[in-house]
């Protein structure tokens, strides 16, 4: 029996469809970049000084995300959860690289 009231999509629901959109259409990405840009930048430039490397970092992490993206599986954590590992990962790989080369100089 239904009450006649129509469903409406709750956040997790939303972005959900989302992410399943890009994952079937690459063009669509670019509504994931929208929507978790400002999240991502944020978090780099909390942890990196230079405002270069944040752009690089967030282009980086972006980069690797729509690379992923046919990997991604929904949990229903946020997404923005994946996006801020792979963003911390980026950030480690980087410092060790530098450390590596200091250590070569």
């Amino acid at each position: 029996m239904t009450s006649g009231k129509r469903r409406t999509t709750g956040p997790n629901e939303a972005e959900r469809l989302l992410i399943e959109a890009a994952q079937q259409n690459r063009k669509r990405f670019a509504d994931v970049y929208d929507e978790y840009f400002e999240i991502v930048y944020a978090y780099i430039a909390r942890r990196v000084r230079r405002r270069g490397e944040v752009e690089d970092v967030t282009a980086e992490v972006f980069r690797k995300a729509l690379e992923n993206l046919p990997r991604f599986k929904w949990t229903g954590a946020p997404f923005a959860s994946w996006l801020l590992r792979i963003a911390s990962n980026v950030i480690a790989d980087r410092a060790k690289r530098a450390a590596r080369e200091a250590n070569i100089d």
